[in-house]
């Protein structure tokens, strides 16, 4: 709504100065310091729209409320318009929404916001568990503590996701997400599938996906791997060996000492993924990317200007 977050924090600062609530400080936007006319004018506009619809409160259902509030933002038109697999998703969770309060509103007449609230915070998916239902149950593995399945899946075991990437994360919150892995793992009373992709989209942009740690920790004798073998094998090498043996069966000139341009088709080592070979190059200068294909079918885009790539011929 043309309303960014310099001016919010702007707006919160004078909020919290003069002990007002934000919704108030709308009021008195033209005070607050270094906030242009044009992002003003912004700010009463949003202020009227809360206004209206604080009126409409106690006139309109629960249901017919919200449909007018998202009618009136046109948040369907944009992502519609966006068109994107996010875009996609959060028109799928408005809809969710909207169907979530319609339903509420059917069933109660004469309910309030207030209360669709106050519901939907008290209630779990766990709590309408049916241990005899014979249906798929969705959980997260804080809600699982405690149950047993015959069959357990767990999907998107990869790195950045499970775990969460090691530059959001402290070493104790890693260990804290494997003691979540084993909560997962032993909820299966007879098998456990676990999956990871190879790619997906993730912020609008295919990511090429690593499988998670939390795998290779496993035993491998209780592993049986499917989907052409994809991930470490029982009798799989470590990357200690397979970097030992290649660097046995290389000569010192065949590393790249003039530090040429990666190009597709060069052969290069990264100190984390190991070997590799370059599939595609695109960009130009610091945008240079190049998608690199590791051993294990290990496919990743890096950004050249980082990757710290020692390039071979």
């Amino acid at each position: 709504r043309g309303i960014g977050n310099t001016t919010v924090n702007r707006m919160i600062g004078f909020a919290r100065k003069h002990d007002i609530t934000l919704y108030q400080t709308m009021a008195r936007v033209f005070e607050v310091i270094d906030i242009k006319e044009r992002i003003q004018k912004n700010v009463k506009g949003f202020r009227l729209l809360l206004e209206k619809y604080i009126t409409l409160k106690d006139k309109l259902s629960v249901g017919e409320l919200t449909r007018a509030l998202v009618d009136e933002l046109g948040l369907i038109r944009m992502f519609k318009s966006e068109n994107t697999p996010e875009s996609k998703n959060r028109l799928e969770n408005i809809n969710e929404l909207l169907s979530a309060l319609s339903e509420f509103s059917d069933s109660n007449k004469d309910a309030k916001l207030e209360q669709f609230l106050e519901d939907v915070s008290l209630v779990a998916g766990i709590d309408m568990y049916e241990d005899e239902k014979n249906a798929v149950t969705l959980l997260t593995l804080h809600s699982a503590k405690g149950l047993e399945f015959p069959i357990v899946f767990i999907s998107g075991c990869e790195e950045d996701i499970f775990p969460i990437a090691n530059r959001f994360n402290s070493d104790a919150s890693v260990e804290e997400e494997r003691r979540l892995f084993y909560v997962g793992v032993t909820r299966a009373e007879n098998k456990v599938f676990l999956s990871h992709a190879r790619s997906r989209y993730r912020f609008g942009e295919v990511a090429y996906q690593s499988r998670s740690r939390f795998i290779d920790e496993l035993d491998p004798s209780t592993l049986l791997e499917v989907n052409g073998g994809i991930g470490r094998k029982a009798n799989r090498k470590t990357k200690k060996e397979v970097y030992y043996e290649y660097f046995d069966s290389v000569d010192y000139e065949d590393f790249d000492q003039e530090n040429k341009t990666v190009r597709i088709g060069s052969r290069v080592m990264h100190e984390k993924f190991g070997l590799g070979k370059v599939v595609d190059v695109v960009g130009s200068g610091d945008m240079l990317k190049a998608t690199v294909a590791f051993e294990n079918n290990n496919v990743k885009q890096l950004m050249l200007k980082f990757a710290k790539l020692k390039i071979l011929h």
